[in-house]
């Protein structure tokens, strides 16, 4: 049995907290928008995970591009940036991305009935996509969880997603508001249907290309299909 160290649900910031993103939990359904280093995303949802998700945090040196957004989400927060990118004795700065890395297991989700309304919802709107990997910066003690710990997830806790650090019989939590969010990366839905002929969300497209073989991003051209085929 896994022993939580801290339980920290994605929701409001506590008092001592002193970094909020705007951005919402990775895993969150919404649309975005983008125009050169602005994003901004509006969400709508966040599923209700039965089972964690499995997700990957890896540490990154930042590029120029990079360097670009974390300082426009600066000034976008009325904040100072933390890093100084023009002193060239300082040590090269890292940032880190956590990347949903088990899209099958969240397409299965999603189409379970504890998600039906959200999942719904999607139906009606094929601009709304799921956000799947974020940028961040953060304290010192959640950096020392990130390298020590062995597995991550994204997980429901208390009816709001959380992010959980893994080691061992160990298990700590995390807010994703309390991490300093600068970028993101959304993806968007495949559909198709199942014998039944209800609609099931097929896969996810995690590296932007079109929807494979028989699925569609827009649902409605099912309907097309199946129409024709009855002809």
């Amino acid at each position: 049995m896994l022993m939580a160290l801290v339980l920290n649900a994605c929701g409001p910031l506590r008092k001592m907290q002193k970094v909020e993103s705007h951005v919402p939990c990775i895993g969150s359904i919404g649309k975005h928008q983008s125009k050169l280093f602005k994003k901004d995303f509006q969400k709508v949802g966040e599923p209700i995970l039965k089972d964690p998700i499995a997700v990957s945090i890896r540490s990154l040196a930042f590029t120029p591009a990079m360097q670009t957004r974390y300082i426009k989400y600066s000034q976008a927060m009325g904040t100072a940036p933390s890093m100084d990118f023009t002193d060239s004795t300082e040590v090269q700065h890292r940032f880190y991305q956590i990347r949903i890395i088990d899209a099958v297991n969240l397409s299965a989700q999603l189409n379970n009935t504890s998600n039906h309304t959200l999942k719904a919802y999607v139906e009606q709107d094929q601009d709304l996509e799921v956000l799947t990997q974020v940028s961040f910066i953060t304290d010192p003690q959640t950096e020392q969880w990130i390298h020590t710990s062995e597995h991550f997830f994204l997980t429901t806790d208390g009816g709001s997603l959380a992010l959980e650090f893994h080691k061992g019989n160990k298990a700590s939590q995390i807010q994703v508001s309390s991490l300093e969010i600068f970028d993101f990366e959304t993806s968007n839905f495949c559909w198709k249907r199942d014998r039944r002929g209800k609609l099931q969300i097929a896969n996810i497209l995690m590296d932007g290309s079109a929807c494979p073989g028989d699925t569609e991003k827009n649902p409605g051209k099912l309907d097309v299909t199946n129409a024709y085929l009855k002809l």
